[in-house]
């Protein structure tokens, strides 16, 4: 008798210990997290005991879980690895960088990451004497990414200065909704999107109710340097890409490599050095319903396109085309089906 309650009593000791070491991993991976300014990363990032930045509450948010912010801070750079989803609209929450990359979604090659990043301030000081931040958000390795709701300005870096860098090296997807990007880009280099898979990587992407102005190089750069693989295809709605230093849109196809199409719609793209430009064989824009007016160089510009590509317009003619210094022609046109 004395043995049999011994055993049971060492069964429940047993099974008590496993139900604590239970209870310690699950709190350690939350579904759902929490950030505050006044928060601390020590704490568990519950609700009632918030982190402090982004970094700290990663590594407590399980796979596919969310992180959320409670009100107004900074809360910091972050490298996510992971399937993830960080939500802070209408609270005030930003991430502020100065020699590095806001955000870099980066799964190490496995090409399963699902990411949305929404309501984040991501300012990069490039007007300021501290220095500039790289990209605002940089995708390297995953499935998908969603950036919605936000502002990204001022990723002025000398080599790679982008408010968003799209560069799967498999094939991903990207959806940029709401989103405002100004000052980012320097001479030559960068610009508001930059999308450009690498090796034999490709990129689907939705551009949707997106401001991309005011920046240095490219509204919105496609370019397929380096890029083997099967094709990349770009749909943009209802956004503008003004104001910019060089090209409101521009697609990049250098020989050898793979394809780009952008297909415009409801959309600006003026008062840039030129409006919409190509430059490749296998380089394609299409436009419709867009205005194409007060340019530097020209309204629409194609450097050596193939045959039926370069930068088109859907017809019948929807286009305003005019004001440039020089409105350009468009290489043809495709009809509305």
């Amino acid at each position: 008798m004395i043995r049999e309650s011994a055993r049971l009593l060492l069964a429940g000791a047993f099974i008590l210990g496993g139900t604590t070491f239970l209870t310690s991993e699950a709190s350690a991976q939350a579904t759902r997290t929490w950030v505050s300014g006044v928060g601390d990363d020590v704490n568990p990032c519950s609700r009632t005991a918030p982190c402090k930045t982004f970094a700290g509450a990663i590594s407590k948010t399980a796979a596919g879980g969310e992180i959320n912010c409670i009100d107004p801070g900074g809360f910091g750079a972050v490298t996510i690895t992971k399937s993830m989803t960080i939500i802070c609209d209408e609270v005030g929450a930003g991430v502020l960088v100065s020699g590095t990359n806001g955000f870099i979604i980066n799964d190490g090659g496995a090409g399963t990451a699902v990411v949305t990043i929404s309501g984040i301030d991501i300012e990069g000081i490039g007007y300021s004497t501290g220095g500039s931040g790289i990209r605002g958000v940089w995708f390297i390795s995953g499935a998908a990414l969603t950036v919605r709701n936000s502002i990204i300005r001022n990723f002025r870096d000398t080599s790679n200065g982008s408010g968003i860098t799209f560069s799967p090296s498999g094939a991903a997807k990207l959806v940029v909704d709401n989103v405002t990007l100004s000052g980012n880009g320097n001479t030559g280099v960068g610009g508001g999107i930059v999308i450009q898979p690498t090796g034999t990587g490709s990129a689907k992407a939705s551009i949707v109710n997106t401001r991309s102005i005011s920046n240095t190089n490219n509204g919105l750069l496609v370019n397929t340097t380096g890029n083997t693989g099967p094709g990349n295809l770009v749909t943009v709605t209802g956004s503008n890409f003004d104001g910019n230093s060089a090209s409101g849109v521009a697609v990049v196809t250098p020989a050898s490599t793979t394809g780009a199409t952008v297909t415009v719609l409801d959309s600006s793209m003026s008062n840039n050095a030129r409006g919409a430009s190509t430059n490749g064989g296998t380089a394609v824009i299409r436009i419709g319903r867009s205005v194409i007016a007060g340019n530097s160089t020209s309204g629409v510009f194609a450097n050596a396109p193939g045959a039926s590509l370069g930068v088109r317009s859907f017809s019948p003619a929807s286009n305003a085309l005019s004001g440039n210094t020089a409105d350009g022609t468009f290489t043809g046109t495709d009809p509305y089906q």
